[in-house]
C-alpha cells in the first residue's frame, strides 16, 4: 500500500502543470478552505522542523490575486507559524513549488490524493475524500477521459482494497443521510456504516434514533445475520 501511495504521489506531480519552485514568505500563504484534513501535533511537528533547520520538502501552491493557495503543506505552513510566534530563528520563506491547474477538480485531487499519500487517515477523512474522488472521476469519465472503471481508479486513489471501496459504494447507494453524516462527524467507522446501509430503511432509522457513538459493529452484523437465517427458514 505505501509503494502505490508513493507512486499516486509522483503521478500527481507529473500531471499537473508545474511553473517553477518559489521562496515564499509565509503571510503569502493562504490555507485551502477545501482542505478538510486534521492538522494536530504541530508542537512536535515544529520541533522535527526547528531541529531540521527549517522545512525541507517543497509545499505544493497555486497562485491567487492576494498570493498563494497552499494545496499540499498546511501542517508545515502552520509549524513554521508557530515556531515564529515563539521567536524561534527560523525562516519566515517556505519552498514551494508553484502550480497551475486547469480546472478545479484537478485541484481537489491533488489536496485529496496528497493528503491519503502522506499518511494515515481517518474513516470520516476516507469518507470526504471518497466523495470528492468519486464526483471528480464521474465528471472526468463524463467529459472523454478514459481510464477504465471508476471504482477501480478509486481503489487505486484511495490506496485501499477494492472490496473496500464496494463497502463504501454500499454506503452510498443504499445508506440513510444521518448515516452518511455520522461517518462524516467521526460518530460511525466505515465497516459499521457498512452494516447499517444493509439493513432497510427503517431498520436504519430505528438504529440511528440512538447515539451514533453506542452503535456496535457487532450488534449491526447480529441483526443482518439474524435477517440471513430468517430468510433460510422462511
Amino acid at each position: 500500500m505505501a509503494r502505490m501511495m508513493f507512486e499516486n504521489l509522483n503521478a500527481i506531480v507529473a500531471n499537473t502543470l508545474t511553473d517553477s519552485i518559489k521562496m515564499i514568505d509565509i503571510d503569502e500563504l493562504h490555507e485551502s478552505d477545501d482542505n478538510f484534513f486534521e492538522i494536530n501535533n504541530i508542537e512536535e511537528f515544529a520541533e522535527t522542523i526547528l531541529g531540521e533547520g527549517g522545512v525541507k520538502d517543497n509545499l505544493i501552491v497555486r497562485p491567487l490575486d492576494d498570493g498563494y493557495e497552499i494545496i499540499s503543506g498546511h501542517r508545515r505552513k502552520i509549524a513554521v507559524q508557530y515556531l515564529l510566534d515563539k521567536g524561534e530563528n527560523i525562516s519566515r520563506y517556505l519552498p514551494c513549488l508553484v502550480q497551475n491547474y486547469n480546472d478545479n477538480d484537478d485541484k481537489l485531487l491533488d489536496i485529496v490524493l496528497m493528503n491519503i499519500s502522506s499518511r494515515q487517515i481517518s474513516d470520516s477523512e476516507m469518507w470526504k475524500s471518497y466523495e470528492i474522488i468519486d464526483k471528480v472521476l464521474k465528471n472526468k469519465k463524463s467529459a472523454g477521459e478514459k481510464f477504465g472503471r471508476v471504482r477501480d481508479k478509486l481503489a487505486e486513489y484511495l490506496g485501499v482494497s477494492a472490496s473496500q471501496v464496494r463497502k463504501i459504494q454500499n454506503i452510498d447507494n443504499n445508506a440513510i443521510e444521518p448515516v452518511k453524516t455520522a461517518i462524516e462527524n467521526g460518530e460511525l467507522s466505515i465497516s459499521t456504516a457498512n452494516e447499517i446501509a444493509r439493513l432497510d430503511e427503517d431498520e436504519q432509522e430505528k438504529v440511528m434514533q440512538s447515539a451514533p457513538k453506542t452503535i456496535s459493529h457487532k450488534d449491526i452484523k447480529k441483526i443482518n445475520d439474524d435477517k440471513k437465517v430468517d430468510t433460510c427458514v422462511n
